[in-house]
């Protein structure tokens, strides 16, 4: 009986953990469903349109748990180190693809995440309040340096990540004080060390280099050696995706640009917009990124989600001054940039509530539940749908509408609950 045991809970450890890892998120948004580990390729974002040859990192934390209870089973402890050591470095590959090799997905996390705290300061300043505030996810996000970028990456790291990383530490630990010689386990220990050497030596490389080369460029253009400091911040643009899919090399560019009239260049329109953000003329800044856009090539996807920010930004602005009309035509055309800008959708469902379209309320509202993962914006949201029904005369349906509400929202959801008893 005392023999079973172990066995009864290795298949049981085991078995979560290849759950756990194949249909828990490695990855977590903020406001979207977050994709489940069987979906989330390695050395890729699983929305990309290339085929990707290598399997997810969900599939091959399973098949190395399943090796691992195989090792366990049998009593092939140094078979069971070395996998839960190649388990371990799957999990530090996932985290530094998020955190330097993979500037779109951690683009889309940071986005998500800034206008999921813009979403907060609209509902609390533009819809019905409730009791208070609620306790919130939020953090400063700050990616201008390479540390700043891990820091990022560590918070969105998923559940699914954190699953395999214990199954990881868990095989480890029971391999290592099971393999008699000392020889042997040095020889596991020093495995780990070499391999995550190479792994973070090998995703770290460029990232490095692009750094270096930005702080080489900004030295040579305060020295007024110009056409280095182009050639470096080309460079770090050229090795990093993360600097590829933002402004901020490409404003430093069209500085130097425009020092040389080189005004009908991308890199000085874009070095315009960031001036004329700065300065917070919106305005101004979608206008000169609508004529950037049809000459901006390879630029032209993270100037529409720029486009598309902005736009939301400047409807939040007209809103504010109940230029309801303006603030949705400008919230129409960033969901027209970007059909991931959350912001401009919800902003929009409630602009069509106020200018008495409540069926097209309902149904951009509709399509966002099912979307959405955060239980507070769930609340708004069906509180919204619930207000649209009643001055559609759909009283069930909104009372049904409000309950939901309730449901993922029942601490200091004081509009709801009044809406329930009929104080609205």
């Amino acid at each position: 009986m005392k023999r079973r045991v172990p066995r009864v809970v290795a298949w049981i450890f085991a078995l979560s953990c290849i759950a756990g890892s194949l249909f828990t998120s490695w990855v977590s948004f903020t406001v979207r469903p977050s994709t489940p580990g069987w979906r989330f390729g390695i050395l890729r974002w699983p929305d990309s349109a290339v085929a990707n040859l290598l399997p997810s990192f969900g599939a091959a934390a399973a098949l190395l748990c399943l090796i691992g209870l195989w090792a366990f089973l049998n009593y092939r402890h140094r078979l069971l180190s070395y996998t839960a050591t190649i388990l371990l470095l799957l999990v530090i590959v996932a985290f530094l693809q998020l955190a330097f090799v993979d500037g779109a997905l951690l683009r889309d996390l940071v986005s998500d995440q800034n206008q999921y705290r813009n979403v907060e300061m609209f509902t609390h300043k533009q819809l019905p309040t409730n009791l208070g505030g609620e306790a919130t996810r939020q953090i400063e996000i700050d990616t201008s340096t390479l540390w700043g970028q891990a820091l990022v990456a560590q918070y969105f790291l998923g559940l699914g990540w954190y699953i395999v990383t214990i199954a990881g530490v868990t095989g480890l630990v029971t391999g290592l004080r099971a393999v008699p010689a000392v020889g042997d386990r040095r020889a596991i220990v020093l495995f780990g060390v070499i391999a995550f050497l190479c792994t973070a030596a090998l995703h770290l490389a460029r990232p490095v280099l692009a750094q270096h080369a930005l702080s080489r460029g900004i030295t040579r253009q305060c020295e007024g050696d110009l056409d280095n400091a182009l050639k470096e911040y080309r460079k770090a643009i050229r090795l990093d995706s993360w600097k590829r899919v933002h402004s901020a090399v490409y404003g430093r560019i069209g500085a130097i640009d425009a020092m040389f009239g080189r005004t009908n260049t991308v890199e000085c329109g874009v070095y315009k917009v960031e001036t004329y953000v700065l300065a917070q003329d919106l305005p101004s800044a979608t206008a000169t990124i609508e004529t950037l856009l049809p000459k901006a090539g390879a630029l032209t996807p993270t100037l529409r989600k720029w486009h598309g920010d902005l736009c939301t930004l400047l409807g939040m602005d007209l809103y504010r001054k109940d230029a309801v009309g303006d603030a949705t035509l400008l919230w129409e055309s960033a969901l027209k940039d970007d059909a991931d800008q959350w912001l401009a959708r919800f902003c929009l469902s409630r602009a069509y509530y106020d200018l008495g379209r409540y069926q097209d309320s309902l149904n951009l509202i509709t399509s966002m539940l099912a979307q959405c993962a955060d239980p507070l914006l769930l609340a708004d949201l069906y509180s919204n749908q619930g207000d649209s029904l009643m001055k559609l005369g759909k009283f069930g349906e909104a009372h049904l509408a409000y309950r939901n509400s309730y449901q993922y929202d029942s601490v200091l959801n004081w509009r709801a609950l009044t809406a329930l008893v009929g104080a609205n």
